[in-house]
């Protein structure tokens, strides 16, 4: 059983989200040109909120 959530950030977290989103919206619109894709993504983004900073 999971007791605690960690939330991560980074890159290295939203890359892969951000390829999916990619790939999808490709698949639907395998025409769309690449400043186009990336306006939609810049539309559809919003940013998070994870609370206070932690460094290890």
């Amino acid at each position: 059983m999971i007791r605690s959530v960690q939330y991560k950030t980074g890159s290295s977290f939203a890359a892969p989200h951000v390829a999916g989103v990619l790939a999808r919206l490709l698949s639907q619109h395998p025409n769309l040109k690449r400043p186009v894709a990336k306006a939609l993504l810049h539309e559809i983004a919003s940013p998070w909120e994870s609370g206070p900073q932690i460094r290890d």
